[in-house]
């Protein structure tokens, strides 16, 4: 099982050009919106997750996503 972690994701609309990369590595946790950004459902709960996100906000073109990490517990 994976390791619970608490990592708030966010996306800056200014810069989000809505390719959907995002949406695509984790539909959990990114759509792109009616207003062609990509919207955050929700923040990442698992290790599986964070790899995930943090890959989106590498190829992320204009570099609008960000993850932050704060352990839950210790």
């Amino acid at each position: 099982m994976s390791k619970a972690v608490h990592a708030p994701v966010s996306v800056d609309h200014n810069v989000c050009q809505g390719t959907g990369y995002c949406e695509h590595l984790l539909p959990q946790v990114f759509r792109v919106g009616a207003e062609g950004h990509a919207e955050v459902l929700r923040e990442v709960d698992t290790e599986e997750e964070l790899e995930l996100a943090r890959e989106a906000e590498d190829i992320c073109p204009t570099r609008a996503i960000r993850v932050e990490l704060a352990q839950r517990g210790s």
